[in-house]
């Protein structure tokens, strides 16, 4: 019964693509436990296939496999692995066309320890050194691959144990060593050789002096020239077979320096071409005859040249090991071993016969096959390689139950892991290129938080798409728990008023606020006066809005009215007449500071203020900015909602960071405000760089609140470019417990390669979708290598009904905030009647309509201060505009100053007014836009025929 052979495991070995710290004795030691039994066959490969070369092992059974991946690994800890299929194995004829041919290589002796010296200073003497660039001889063989696409070539080292009488046999010869080396030959050995010289002497004697009789031996007639011709020839086999022994076995004079450390494989090198022959135009026609056949002849001849010399080439970089000791004789495999060669399990051998196999030492083996310990790119360009380092992941973590989110590394083993429970308890950051892989991190962040068992609640600002990635993946059991503000839907549009008093009660907090926002976002250009200025004229606005709710006047002012509050005296007046108990240090500013200035000076305190607020005011922009009230309850965000805002870059980039910024200010602040047993909410912040009027320092005061961040940037590089902004990067790396570095640029590898204990290049060379984390797990902080799985199946239905359920109950048809809008501009600039911001507060006339303002009862010095503001105001006269003609009045505050009666001199002010021309078009364009629509005439009627 033939013995049934275990199918055979093929495996390409990817080594590191930077050096690591291999040591060549450690590689030998490795070599004696890669065979589990006597019975067990090992195969290692170079392959050069096209422009492509790579390292191959051949095991037979998974156990093997198991037993050599997890040795390799011991010497190389960033060496990985993958299988090949039955129809990329180069050992296998792949098509009809294909030829073959082979060498085997018969080896002996031993490599030279001393042969490659090593490096100066190094305490390893007789230890091969293959560290520097040019002294690894694998490097050679490397290079002696083909680069033909047509052509194929393997070098394969079939190693099998040598058994245990092997080592009891060379410890025996050591003691002949030694006695050889104190001058006592042995005697044994020189009478042999004396007596077959001797032998054959009388032999040629006898030849020449009667060669007749030489003719009748074994007659029985010379009985005793046969003996003697008969011992000489047994004599003459004895001397063939001890020297052919002795050529096979090894030096041995390391292995009487170290003779524990020595151990031997019985070895088969073969050398294998494969290439094609060019396709037969026509195969099946009879034409052609002996042309045809002589063409395809000669293109067979043509490729075994090419075979041929694709095998002399390798060969020549075999030789090599003759300089270093061993030595290299080749042979042709004949065609019967060809075939048994390419067949399945075939590359075994005979493995009974052990006059088939080479005996060499583990120094040896070590040398024909490892992984070079240089693999840039200037030495072996072309092997495959992996380029990113591999760092594993703790047991702990690959045994958690949990939907797996990622795959890692647990050994030798691909394992699928979850997030750690305790990702949620800090903030974490997330920094990578664009296209990295930081959206799919932060939906799977996300997904985990929104499965919870403790309820937990979500807020996402998100300038770009991680919104509409988001939607279809929400559990459908929180459907209805979704808050969508979608700023790119360009029919309806949700409002977002950052002078809204129902956010803060306390107007200088919230005016503080704002202020830091644009202090942020317009560093460049901003001073004290440009903030003086924003600032009264934002606490204007403010208080305004405070007297109209108090009033129970459900509309108010927002940031567009700011350019009007700074450049009209009539809207700035009418607003300050609304107030009953104003500020008095705030009317005091615009009363002794601001209105004192000459237009020239008021210009340049308000012009960069008017410039930075004028982008607000475009349709986008100002249909969300420009809303009365905001349409969204942020406080009910927090307890347990799910908030995703989605900034349309149509707002342009100064509203979206306005809005951004303002928002997650508003939202530290409610955090703040949380009462005992708060529920836990996870803030999700793409781009989070785009929010530089955001005070990240509230990272380490939030957590406690319940406020846990999840930030994303494609780049560190915002934050380095001021003191201030350094010190907002360390606050940031000071507070976030997780990291998840993915690749990106050089700048931010060096910050962040300390972090994770590793080097920055290893962070530039992460592929896409793999990245370094810094997990907290079991209470520990631990770095591992994770390559994130993309989310499960989404439900596009799902998105579809949150889109209209959101658009219905939280944003408002943009022809309502189109009417709105002009509304309130019509109040302002005309005080028309017929609207809602037409009506004085109770008490309060109109100063349009020409009527005194009434003071309320106990009224303060406040008022005292705004009658005394308007009348000034009202008695002024104008002063002529200044003119650029030199005969116009000059320039400066003497050419703007004017005689009073009493011979003192007083400012001249310009009272904002709207020409003549201006206030007809404006009139006209507002009462089109606030016109109603006229009704649809019944059927048949309102028809005629000019219409």
């Amino acid at each position: 019964m033939s013995r049934t052979r275990d199918p055979e495991q093929v495996m390409e070995l990817l080594p590191f693509a930077r050096a690591e710290a291999e040591e060549p004795r450690r590689w030998e030691q490795v070599l004696q436990t890669l065979l589990l039994d006597s019975a067990s066959v090992l195969a290692l490969e170079l392959v050069g296939e096209g422009r492509a070369h790579r390292l191959l092992g051949r095991v037979c059974s998974d156990a093997a496999q198991s037993q050599l991946l997890s040795q390799l690994q011991a010497v190389w800890p960033q060496l990985r692995w993958r299988p090949v299929a039955a129809a990329d194995d180069p050992l296998r004829l792949r098509s009809p066309a294909e030829r073959a041919s082979g060498i085997r290589v018969r080896l002996s002796g031993q490599v030279r320890q001393d042969a490659v010296p090593p490096p100066p200073g190094s305490a390893q003497r007789g230890s091969l050194h293959r560290a520097e660039i040019g002294s690894d001889p694998l490097h050679s063989l490397l290079a002696a691959l083909p680069r033909d696409p047509g052509c194929r070539l393997v070098a394969q080292l079939v190693l099998a144990p040598a058994g245990n009488r092997w080592l009891q046999r060379q410890r025996r010869r050591i003691e002949q060593l030694r006695r050889e080396r104190a001058g006592a030959q042995s005697p044994a050995h020189g009478g042999l050789t004396l007596l077959v010289v001797l032998a054959l002497s009388l032999l040629g004697l006898a030849f020449w002096s009667a060669p007749s009789r030489l003719l009748t031996v074994g007659t029985g007639l010379q009985p005793g020239l046969l003996a003697a011709l008969g011992v000489s020839a047994l004599l003459l086999l004895l001397q063939g077979w001890v020297s052919w022994q002795r050529h096979r076995e090894l030096d041995l004079l390391w292995l009487d320096r170290e003779p524990l450390r020595q151990q031997a494989f019985r070895v088969q090198l073969r050398l294998l071409a494969i290439n094609s022959l060019p396709e037969d135009p026509s195969p099946g026609s009879p034409q052609g005859g002996w042309r045809r056949w002589w063409r395809r002849w000669q293109q067979a001849h043509q490729a075994a040249v090419n075979r041929r010399a694709a095998l002399s080439q390798l060969l020549a970089a075999y030789r090599q090991f003759e300089w270093l000791g061993a030595t290299v004789r080749p042979h042709r495999l004949p065609p019967w071993q060809l075939r048994r060669l390419l067949r399945p399990g075939g590359w075994r051998g005979p493995r009974l016969r052990w006059y088939a196999w080479d005996l060499l030492p583990v120094s040896t083996v070590g040398a024909l096959w490892h992984v070079p310990a240089q693999l840039r790119a200037e030495i072996s360009p072309l092997l495959t390689r992996h380029s990113s380092r591999i760092l594993p992941v703790p047991p702990s973590l690959a045994s958690r139950p949990g939907q797996p989110v990622a795959r890692a590394f647990l050994g030798q083993e691909s394992v699928a892991v979850p997030w750690p429970s305790e990702l949620l308890t800090g903030h974490l950051l997330a920094v990578g290129r664009s296209g990295e892989g930081k959206s799919t991190a932060l939906l799977q962040v996300a997904i985990e938080a929104l499965r919870q068992e403790r309820r937990w609640g979500l807020v996402v600002i998100d300038p770009h798409d991680l919104v509409d990635q988001l939607l279809p993946l929400i559990p459908p059991q929180r459907g209805d728990e979704v808050i969508l503000l979608d700023l790119s839907d360009p029919d309806a549009v949700p409002g977002i008023n950052p002078l809204d008093v129902h956010f803060s009660p306390v107007r200088d907090k919230a005016v503080a606020d704002l202020l830091a926002c644009f202090r942020e976002i317009w560093a460049t250009s901003w001073g004290p006066r440009m903030e003086a200025a924003c600032e009264a004229a934002l606490k204007l606005i403010y208080s305004v809005n405070q007297q109209l709710v108090t009033e129970g006047e459900e509309r108010q002012l927002t940031l567009l009215e700011v350019l009007l509050v700074l450049s009209s005296d009539r809207v700035r007046h009418r607003l300050l007449r609304l107030l009953h108990r104003p500020d008095p240090f705030l009317i005091r500013w615009w009363a002794a500071y601001f209105e004192p200035l000459s237009t020239w000076m008021r210009l340049e305190r308000i012009d960069p203020v008017l410039t930075k607020f004028a982008k607000f005011e475009q349709v986008s922009a100002r249909r969300v900015l420009g809303q009365s009230r905001s349409t969204v309850d942020l406080r009910a965000c927090l307890q347990g909602r799910i908030l995703l805002v989605k900034l349309a870059s149509a707002l342009g980039e100064d509203a979206a960071r306005l809005l951004g910024a303002t928002l997650l200010n508003l939202l530290g602040l409610f955090f703040q405000e949380q009462p005992p047993g708060r529920t836990r909410t996870l803030v999700i912040v793409d781009e989070f760089q785009w929010f530089l009027g955001v005070r990240w320092r509230m990272l380490a005061e939030l957590r406690k609140f319940g406020a846990h961040f999840a930030l994303a940037t494609q780049s560190l590089a915002f934050f380095r470019q001021e003191a201030q902004e350094r010190k907002v990067l360390a606050q940031i790396l000071a507070n976030v417990q997780s990291i998840l570095a993915f690749a990106g640029s050089a700048e931010d590898a060096q910050t962040l390669a300390p972090e994770l204990g590793i080097t920055a290049e290893d962070l530039q060379s992460l592929p896409r979708h793999h990245c370094y984390a810094r997990l907290p797990v079991a209470g520990e902080r631990i770095t591992c290598s994770l390559q994130l799985l993309l989310p499960d199946a989404a439900d596009p239905a799902l998105a579809e009904r949150i889109r209209a359920t959101s658009r219905e109950r939280f944003c408002r048809p943009v022809q309502e905030i189109d009417r709105e809008l002009a509304e309130r501009q019509q109040w302002l600039l005309l005080g028309a009647e017929g609207t809602r911001f037409a009506r004085a507060p109770s008490g309060v006339e109109d100063p349009v309509a020409g009527e005194p303002a009434q003071e309320p009862e106990g009224d303060s010095a406040g008022g005292t201060l705004v009658r005394d503001l308007l009348a000034a105001g009202e008695g002024r006269e104008e002063a002529p505009a200044p003119s650029h003609s030199r005969g116009g009045p000059k320039r400066g505050r003497k050419g703007l100053r004017k005689r009073t009666e009493a011979g003192s001199f007083r400012p001249v002010h310009r009272q904002g007014q709207v020409r003549p021309f201006l206030l007809e078009a404006l009139e006209g364009a507002l009462a089109e836009i606030t016109r109603e629509p006229a009704e649809a005439p019944a059927e048949g009627e309102g028809a005629t025929d000019g219409s």
